[in-house]
């Protein structure tokens, strides 16, 4: 008889999603009021957006380093450390999986906007499910919110064929998606490879967010 079982479980497959308010600074006020002031616009699939912009625009600096910043402590809170020495556990990993001279990697890096644009969503439009390459973690800021809102931004179960496996079995919280409410001053930070899209909106107001990708870069 086997007695006395103690099974390790591992949080496999786990998604970091964070969901936060920005601080009602005048700083960060000020650009999200640049933002909304953007004129430039094109439409891109069934939403407009203002041009795309590479991070290296400084007249919405205090919001970006809010952005940024907020992602570090993702990262420090998913490693339980400080983010330079999160760095180091990640490069170990990197070490093993693409270092072919076995010598250890000790460059630093530091987290970047590698861009953001505005979208702005009125009635009828909406965005398909997609992901965000070429980057680490992507924001959604919601800038300006109507009050009859229905645009919602939905995240995808990633796991897929979970919600398939019984109709007898479920666990906690399985769903084929998960909907962030719309709140002005609401920021999501997500994996960039996680798919999700944005619900049709059918008020006559206009939804508006501000979309954020996030990499890294070297810095010695």
């Amino acid at each position: 008889m086997i007695k006395n079982i103690k099974p390790g479980i591992n949080s496999l497959f786990s998604t970091p999603v964070t969901v936060l308010d920005l601080p009602n600074d005048p700083a960060i006020n000020e650009d999200v009021d640049r933002l909304m002031g953007q004129e430039t616009m094109e439409v891109f699939g069934n939403k407009r957006e203002s041009a795309n912009n590479n991070g290296r625009d400084n007249n919405v600096d205090n919001l970006l380093k809010y952005v940024v910043s907020s992602c570090e402590r993702v990262i420090e809170t998913i490693y339980k450390t400080d983010f330079d020495s999160a760095v180091k556990v990640f490069n170990k990993f990197k070490d093993k999986a693409y270092n072919q001279s076995n010598k250890p990697i000790e460059s630093k890096c530091r987290l970047k906007v590698n861009n953001y644009w505005v979208n702005h969503y009125s009635k009828g439009d909406h965005h398909v499910s997609h992901i965000h390459p070429n980057s680490i973690f992507s924001a959604v800021v919601f800038l300006k919110i109507p009050v009859d809102c229905t645009a919602q931004l939905v995240l995808v179960d990633p796991r897929g064929p979970v919600n398939y496996f019984s109709s007898d079995i479920s666990f906690s919280e399985d769903g084929v998606s998960y909907t962030v409410k719309a709140k002005e001053s609401r920021m999501v930070i997500f994996p960039s490879w996680l798919s999700h899209y944005v619900s049709p909106e059918s008020s006559s107001g206009t939804r508006s967010t501000l979309s954020i990708n996030i990499g890294t870069e070297v810095i010695a």
